[in-house]
């Protein structure tokens, strides 16, 4: 594959990781080092980032700045750091009417922030000729100028209707009244695929704007529809009449399709609601627009009652295309509670009993046995120890580059600690940030964890990115475990 084919491959699907994969790659075979910066910004976002690595990208940005000149030296944020492929770039109607052709020419996955208060009729104008409809997407937003007034900055979108008619996919984050947004409408030249409007106040007003965009031709071509804020389920019916919308969301996400109802019914736990809808023969594993079924959804918000009714009428616990619903269980928010700690322990428990595999990766690649442990060691203890029993990958390794042997020391799950020793995992690994097991049982204060690991042989000495120690680290209040580090 020649290196201009990779490129038109990944500004195709610019978020497809396999496809940065082999651009890289074909750029390294070429001897370009922008392949290797490529690979190392891969790397970066998998989480498997060593200091080594960080030195060396940052070596190469002076590669990546040729690159973009004299385009870096015009914009800014014109590279993704994830990807290494250009991104957003935020650019005032100056910018973009001066040096919009340069920023083009780095590919069309190239999206555009607009900032902007106010447009003057002749600027308006300008940007109708460049045509922004070359751009992957544009965002029109705040310029945050304080000397514009009100009725300057609720004209912006009306008055950048006519620039817009060739854009694709389009974002509103100015004020935006139903007035503007049926400008669009009347402005149009190629079909509206993607559109994200913020949610005007009261609800009388929300019901104009959906009725506009429910009615409206030119927005029939509609894909993908957000609005920045909660809407009424009965506000937001009309929209579900859209024939190619595939994904609306209002707040959250709005299943839509026939299973919308027992989705619906899923995420919030309401059971009666559930029953109706498998009763009007709602497909029980169908999907929404995030390829979520009703389970994974009752799996992920924790709702106890909707996901074992949903496995008792049959629902596919395999996962297949949405991943596992074990996985979704044990997506724990930050400081959960033990209620829910309870509510998702029972909902794994019953999933293992309906036979839904246990091979599943989280999406920060961790395994089952690592978040289950970080359900803490209370109501979680005997099913971490169900999972440490069906004898799992105990030297798998997280995108952020911690093993098991890091999750059990920080909550303290002592029969995983001495599993993971004893299959080999190294005691002193350390993650993405240079943190071992001990420096994570230390922050967290598991005594019991940090002396077992010292008494395994864990270095003491040994530092995280920032230089700092397990000593520096843990909790000052604990004295005995201050002076067992300290050594």
């Amino acid at each position: 594959m020649t290196p201009e084919h990779a490129w038109k491959q990944v500004f195709a699907t610019p978020n497809d990781r396999a496809a940065r994969k082999v651009l890289a790659d074909t750029l390294l075979e070429a001897g370009d080092p922008f392949g290797e910066y490529m690979s190392l910004c891969l790397r970066v976002s998998e989480g498997n980032d060593s200091k080594a690595a960080a030195d060396r990208r940052r070596e190469l940005q002076a590669v990546r700045d040729a690159r973009l000149e004299p385009v870096a030296a015009f914009f800014s944020q014109c590279l993704d750091d994830e990807s290494g492929l250009p991104g957003e770039v935020t650019s005032s109607i100056e910018q973009v009417l001066e040096g919009g052709d340069r920023l083009l020419a780095l590919g069309p996955s190239v999206r555009l922030r607009l900032a902007a208060d106010r447009v003057t009729a002749a600027q308006a104008s300008a940007l109708t000729a460049f045509d922004l409809g070359r751009f992957a997407g544009v965002r029109v937003e705040s310029a945050y100028d304080q000397r514009a007034t009100e009725a300057q900055q609720a004209a912006v979108v009306e008055r950048l209707a006519p620039a817009l008619g060739t854009v694709r996919r389009l974002t509103l984050y100015q004020p935006t009244s139903t007035r503007a947004l049926a400008a669009i409408a009347r402005y149009r030249q190629v079909a509206l695929l993607e559109l994200w409007v913020p949610r005007p106040d009261p609800e009388p007003l929300q019901r104009e704007l959906v009725d506009l965009l429910a009615r409206e031709p030119e927005f029939q071509s509609l894909e993908a529809l957000y609005l920045s804020g909660r809407m009424a389920k009965r506000v937001l019916a009309p929209l579900r009449a859209l024939p190619k919308l595939k994904e609306l969301w209002a707040g959250e996400s709005i299943a839509l399709g026939s299973a919308s109802k027992l989705i619906d019914a899923a995420k919030t736990g309401k059971l009666p609601a559930l029953r109706k809808a498998l009763a009007d023969g709602a497909p029980i594993d169908g999907t929404d627009e995030t390829g979520w079924t009703a389970l994974h959804w009752a799996c992920s918000n924790a709702r106890r009652e909707a996901a074992l009714a949903l496995i008792k009428a049959g629902a596919d616990v395999s996962g297949k295309g949405g991943g596992s619903p074990i996985n979704f269980a044990l997506e724990a928010r930050f400081n959960i509670t033990q209620r829910e700690v309870s509510d998702r322990v029972a909902v794994v428990r019953a999933l293992m009993k309906a036979g839904s595999p246990l091979t599943g990766l989280g999406h920060d690649g961790a395994t089952l046995l690592m978040k289950a442990c970080e359900l803490g060691r209370g109501k979680a203890g005997d099913l971490v120890k169900a999972l440490l029993a069906a004898k799992p990958d105990l030297k798998a390794v997280s995108r952020n580059g911690r093993t098991v042997l890091h999750w059990a020391a920080e909550y303290g799950h002592l029969d995983v600690v001495r599993a993971a020793l004893k299959a080999g995992v190294g005691i002193d690994e350390q993650d993405a940030d240079g943190l071992t097991a001990l420096h994570l049982a230390a922050a967290e204060g598991q005594r019991a964890s940090a002396f077992l690991l010292l008494d395994e042989g864990a270095s003491r000495t040994l530092t995280t990115q920032r230089g700092q120690t397990a000593f520096d680290v843990s909790r000052r209040t604990d004295k005995v475990m201050l002076k067992r580090l300290k050594g």
